[in-house]
């Protein structure tokens, strides 16, 4: 039985709980992937953390579901995510107890300055010291400033996170394909679609041009 395990982290508005939650809506109808997840809210409504895991357990050809191998902590243990996504850059050092070489890493760069940076005056840490931080935990790292792909193409940020799950899915790592959650936001978004859906290949190809050029 083979196991995947994402997380998503951000601060409140930036659709952690939507990435999460069509992440596992997505394999609800696969008889052969188990999915469990969380997320922890925070202070959501103030810009406070907002994380999802997914964990996915996916069984072989041909094999029977055994009750021991699977996912059962909806917890991702230390090292093993396959793919973190960050939808802000200071977000991305919270929780990287979860990243090791193996990590797919994707950090969405546009920065979400705190009220201590906005009222105190505190310094926000510069974007290429934060990569470099990722990159010294995984050396699979790409960044893209989703935010701006959002507003450039739609008008706002709201597309931001559909973008990172386009990207996700770039990574080959996902047990679904990329129909699969085309059908799934068709399913379960009831706005927007045809963009939603724009925003999602936008997401996807990014992540391939950042890895091939």
């Amino acid at each position: 039985m083979k196991k995947v395990n994402v997380m998503v982290v951000g601060v409140g508005g930036q659709g952690s709980i939507t990435m999460g939650e069509l992440l596992k809506q997505v394999v609800l109808n696969n008889k052969d992937i188990i999915v469990t997840g969380t997320e922890t809210r925070g202070a959501a409504q103030r810009e406070g953390i907002v994380n999802s895991t997914v964990r996915y357990s996916i069984l072989e050809p041909g094999e029977e579901y055994n009750e021991r191998k699977a996912v059962h902590s909806v917890m991702i243990p230390a090292g093993e995510a396959d793919i973190y996504i960050a939808l802000e850059p200071v977000e991305s050092l919270r929780s990287l107890n979860v990243v090791s070489e193996k990590t797919s890493i994707i950090l969405n760069s546009y920065a979400i300055r705190p009220m201590s940076c906005v009222v105190d005056g505190a310094a926000y840490p510069e974007l290429q010291n934060i990569i470099n931080i990722l990159k010294e935990c995984s050396p699979d790292v790409v960044v893209m400033n989703g935010n701006e792909m959002s507003r450039e193409a739609f008008g706002d940020f709201q597309k931001m996170n559909i973008m990172l799950i386009g990207a996700a899915l770039a990574t080959d790592k996902m047990p679904i394909s990329y129909e699969d959650m085309e059908k799934t936001i068709r399913e379960n978004i009831k706005y927007d679609i045809e963009d939603n859906l724009k925003a999602l290949k936008m997401g996807y190809d990014a992540y391939k041009k950042a890895k091939t050029s």
